[in-house]
């Protein structure tokens, strides 16, 4: 992983992340469409997984961009790409049980930011304008996931939609002060979603099961997707 952070550090803890957020207002996309932008297989689960779930039992059309394979989170396994890829199929049958388009762009994990604008051309090429575009957080600190969400904002003001973003790793590696003041909205989440949405982090064992050195996303990691909600910078 290209990443400026052990994910085996305490980190924040996610009390303070629900003292923090508790008054985020609700938000709902306004849309009839979904596209979620994932830059490796499990990060859509992990920062959007309830509200694909949410929009796909609201009748939206789904469609999860994954921009790579993530082969690289465990250099140890030659068959991580094929077997990340079938994770996310398993996983969106929890999230979009009757159906997601995936859209898969086999950009090289940890290669994003050299192909950003490669990465426009396809969402421009693949984002309709029904769509709210969901990227991950610009800060969130990972080069992979910075570089996406750059390229997923420039094609969302030139499509016109609208782009909100979800952190990952920011919840373990910031506090609440180092998001300064952004706008955020809060989506709450049923116990159908929330259920919905541990099954689906469950299909990504390879990125969960213990390891020498620690699970690539570990148990204190994961308590901050526990949440009854959903938090997204608009």
């Amino acid at each position: 992983m290209d990443i400026d952070f052990d994910t085996n550090e305490p980190g924040t803890s996610e009390d303070l992340w629900l003292e923090s957020l508790e008054r985020v207002p609700p938000w709902l996309p306004r849309t009839t469409a979904l596209t979620v932008v994932s830059p490796h297989p499990d990060d859509e689960t992990l920062g959007a997984g309830g509200l694909i779930y949410t929009c796909a039992e609201l009748g939206y059309d789904i469609t999860v961009v994954l921009v790579t394979d993530g082969e690289k989170a465990r250099p140890e396994m030659t068959d991580l790409a094929a077997r990340r890829h079938d994770e996310l199929r398993t996983a969106m049958t929890w999230l979009a049980p009757d159906g997601a388009r995936v859209v898969r762009l086999l950009l090289p994990d940890g290669g994003v930011a050299a192909r950003e604008k490669y990465l426009i051309r396809r969402l421009l090429q693949t984002v309709s304008p029904q769509s709210t575009l969901v990227a991950p957080y610009e800060r969130d600190g990972h080069a992979d996931h910075n570089a996406t969400s750059r390229a997923c904002q420039v094609a969302a003001r030139k499509l016109g939609v609208p782009c909100v973003r979800y952190p990952v790793w920011a919840w373990h590696r910031m506090r609440p002060a180092d998001f300064g003041s952004p706008l955020m909205g809060r989506l709450p989440l049923s116990a159908a979603a929330l259920a919905a949405k541990q099954q689906a982090i469950a299909c990504y064992q390879s990125q969960t099961e213990p390891r020498p050195g620690g699970a690539v996303v570990p148990p204190h990691v994961l308590a901050h997707f526990r949440r009854p909600y959903e938090v997204f910078l608009l």
